[in-house]
């Protein structure tokens, strides 16, 4: 399983076609590194091969350090959060979809690279808004001036070749952070 930051980031969607790869990661070159080696093998044995690169999933069971989860326990705690590059634009997957859209990939017998995101993209500011909406602090949600820039500033999947095999997102981000929420706070009031 690959990640979306394999590609060279810049301002459009990434397209498995013709986007170029270019890690600019020890992480993501790990990954473009496996990628190549396995499709060699593939080839070599005679038997598809299929290189799924994922876009930003959240949802229950994620890492707390990650963004929406993060954003969460400090609006539980009271506390700001100061957003420092509020407009940077990522591909954010529910977990179940991408569970969906993996289910889809195997199923389909794809073989070879394929984009695992919605193909719509979703601002920091956007996450942020909505769970201080969700949880009654919207007050909470600051920006820092001025913003700091982000290198992975627009991170979006081309979901062409995944909406192809039949594929669609199942939950909007709305209803996907309504349910992180709900995980989280039944874990913390346990």
């Amino acid at each position: 399983m690959g990640t979306c930051i394999e590609y060279q980031i810049g301002n459009e969607v990434l397209s498995e076609e013709r986007t170029p790869i270019a890690p600019a990661t020890t992480y993501a070159r790990c990954k473009n590194e496996l990628r190549l080696k396995l499709e060699q093998a593939a080839t070599a044995a005679g038997f598809g091969f299929c290189w799924g690169r994922v876009f930003y999933p959240y949802g229950p069971g994620e890492h707390p350090s990650r963004l929406c989860s993060s954003i969460i326990a400090k609006l539980s705690r009271g506390e700001a959060v100061e957003l420092k590059t509020p407009d940077s634009t990522k591909d954010y997957i529910y977990i179940d979809d991408l569970a969906a859209a993996l289910l889809t990939v195997v199923e389909q017998r794809f073989s070879g690279s394929i984009n695992l995101g919605t193909g719509s993209g979703v601002s920091v500011r956007d996450i942020a808004e909505t769970l201080g909406g969700l949880m009654g602090k919207p007050q909470l949600v600051a920006e820092t001036q001025p913003a700091e820039a982000d290198p992975l500033a627009f991170v979006v999947a081309d979901g062409t070749r995944l909406r192809g095999l039949g594929w669609r997102p199942a939950t909007d981000l709305r209803t996907g952070l309504e349910k992180l929420l709900a995980a989280l706070q039944a874990r913390f009031t346990r």
